[in-house]
């Protein structure tokens, strides 16, 4: 440990104008953690290594550790979290470190416990430095303020689908796996949801989940609902309670933006207000987003939610968006709806965007669709701020059909979906994208997964994907499997007995 005199006033002092950079950096252009940041005040001319950690100010369930480096760039970063009485976990596998000031995210809630390993390593031989923190003491040299019990829910991967049991345990819908065993959220009145959980988030300390379900634990919650460590709660407003208004709406995707919960869906109403599909909950009132032309959007569903650039990004099957023509995919700056260019499929009847991902400071839209703004795309595509363009390497252009979920991964981007190649070449249901080229995870022979994935997560560094498979490489999955770093594994402890949709870190 390297909590002696004086160890804290040195990393306050080497880190200070990192730090300032650090942040007026990601105030000043929305830049997503973990992307390489300007060279900042150096803590010496050796190879030194200093860190804090500090809260995440988009997601709670995360955090963010400030790094700097005073050695050569083109070295890799790996970060691992020992906890009493369990093994190591790797957070962040082979991040590369600029020399100067670096901001990576961390799948690491506020009420984690135990000791943050940080290994520089080159490209071979022994790490060039090692540096070990205690979490509570990098948690309390920290200028910004935590808040303890920041989630109702113990960390652990939740999953969400339609099932009625997990592993060994009952459990209708919604689960936690916590490494080794999965255990149900049941409340007084009863066991999960009564029907399809497909998004899930955290919102002011509580797991927020939403879906086609009416009730949640036996109470009435109409699409959406909150638990609160001990029970399932609704999500109501002075003119109601929840999204469902007819027997088909639904949620299907969850943001927190601008300190309030964002719904999207296929709805009409939120909480008894005129909502079209989209709606905010501000912890006690649902409240509509409507600009100068018009509420919400033209069309079900709103498959996926993401913040680009300090703004709202809604993703669909829509073509218009609070009255101005925007085509599957539209931008929300709080008080204005806006187009991103010509959008997805722009003139065509079809098309859809089912999922959002910041990648390498791009946005990346997927779904179902053949062009964006007029490029030919092939159901993937990549926004830079002023147009569109296509993922494309040597293999080929897009995905084969429809993309479902996207996570990065090891610098990396990962994509699940229904298609079976990327360009030409033969992935079966999920690959990643370098940057410049696509690659399959397995060369092995037999099909990789033997049909489509729904969801994609990076929990505690380890690649998660769940979707109606049930086999991997030939061997059963029950609707999940992990990367394993050569090969598709099923979670220790199996998995639900139903496909899943939703995976989420916590």
């Amino acid at each position: 440990m390297s909590h002696r005199p004086g160890a804290t006033t040195r990393r306050r002092a080497a880190l200070l104008l990192a730090l300032a950079a650090i942040c007026l950096s990601v105030l000043v252009d929305g830049r997503a953690a973990g992307a390489q940041l300007p060279v900042a005040a150096r803590a010496g001319t050796g190879t030194s290594l200093t860190a804090t950690l500090l809260p995440s100010p988009e997601r709670a369930d995360r955090s963010r550790l400030a790094v700097d480096w005073a050695g050569d760039a083109g070295v890799h970063l790996r970060v691992s979290l020992t906890t009493a009485g369990r093994t190591s976990r790797l957070l962040v596998a082979d991040q590369p470190l600029s020399a100067g000031a670096n901001l990576l995210g961390l799948a690491l809630p506020a009420n984690a416990a135990g000791t943050l390993r940080m290994e520089v390593r080159g490209s071979s031989g022994p790490p060039l430095r090692i540096l070990t923190e205690d979490l509570a003491a990098l948690r309390a040299e920290s200028a910004f303020a935590w808040r303890s019990g920041v989630s109702a829910a113990l960390p652990g991967l939740m999953v969400g689908g339609s099932f009625d049991q997990a592993g060994a345990v009952p459990a209708n819908d919604v689960a936690r796996w916590d490494g080794s065993a999965w255990s149900a959220f049941t409340g007084p009145g009863g066991n999960g949801t009564d029907s399809q959980v497909s998004a899930m988030t955290v919102f002011n300390g509580d797991l927020i989940a939403g879906g086609a379900f009416v009730y949640a634990g036996g109470k009435l919650v109409r699409g959406i609902a909150r638990w609160d460590g001990t029970d399932w709660q609704p999500l109501t407003g002075s003119a109601g309670t929840g999204v469902m208004t007819y027997l088909l709406d639904f949620v299907s995707s969850l943001q927190v933006f601008n300190g309030s919960l964002i719904v999207g869906g296929q709805f009409l109403n939120a909480g008894g207000l005129p909502a079209n599909h989209i709606a905010r909950w501000d912890g006690t009132e649902w409240h509509t987003l409507t600009g100068p032309s018009g509420t919400g959007l033209n069309s079900a569903a709103v498959w996926d939610l993401t913040v680009h650039n300090g703004a709202l990004i809604a993703g669909g099957g829509f073509t218009e968006a609070g009255g101005v023509p925007a085509s599957r995919i539209a931008r929300w700056d709080g008080s204005a709806w806006s187009a991103l260019a010509g959008g997805i499929n722009p003139g065509e009847l079809n098309g859809s965007v089912a999922s959002l991902e910041n990648y390498n400071g791009n946005l990346v839209a997927a779904g179902s669709f053949d062009t964006a703004d007029g490029v030919q795309v092939n159901n993937i595509a990549r926004w830079n701020g002023n147009a569109w363009s296509a993922l494309t390497g040597p293999s080929g252009t897009g995905l084969s059909n429809s993309v479902r979920d996207m996570a990065v991964y090891q610098g990396t981007l990962v994509v699940g979906g229904e298609f079976t190649h990327a360009g030409s070449l033969a992935v079966n249901h999920v690959a990643r994208w370098d940057g410049s080229a696509w690659s399959a995870f397995t060369t092995a022979p037999g099909t990789t997964l033997n049909s489509t994935v729904y969801a994609v997560t990076v929990h505690y560094g380890e690649l998660i994907v769940g979707g109606g498979f049930t086999q991997a490489l030939g061997s059963p999955t029950d609707y999940l499997a992990r990367w394993t770093g050569t090969g598709w594994a099923s979670l220790p402890g199996g998995g639900p007995n139903g496909w899943v949709a939703e995976l989420f870190s916590l």
